[in-house]
């Protein structure tokens, strides 16, 4: 009885060590895939501030079209064909933004 007691002390030392071991690994692949996911959001933003940048100032552009147009109403055919490129080059990127994003509903929403 007497050498018994150690080994099962042993035994469950050794138990208990195991457990804790395969615990840990599988914390920390969790960890890991949880940093993946997250580097792929953050990617996935990085992309996108490019396209909303461009699409600010698309805007901007078209807001000072119309700030002149308002302003001066005589609008040459020059700035109505601006006008339309600019609402052209809006428009795509509105589609670009649309399509990288996670969201299912506003992803069938953009027009290839």
């Amino acid at each position: 009885m007497k050498k018994r007691i150690p080994a099962l002390v042993s035994l469950g030392f050794g138990l208990l060590l195991v457990l804790g071991l395969t615990t840990s690994s599988f914390l920390l692949l969790e960890l890991f895939s949880e940093v993946k996911g997250a580097g792929a959001i953050n990617q996935a933003g990085f992309n996108l501030r490019s396209p909303v940048r461009s699409l600010c100032a698309t805007y901007l552009e078209m807001g000072q079209e119309v700030s002149t147009t308002l302003i001066d109403p005589s609008l040459d055919e020059e700035a109505g064909e601006r006008r339309l490129r600019a609402k052209a080059n809006a428009d795509k990127v509105l589609n670009q933004i649309l399509a990288a994003t996670r969201s299912e509903p506003l992803r069938q929403n953009c027009s290839p």
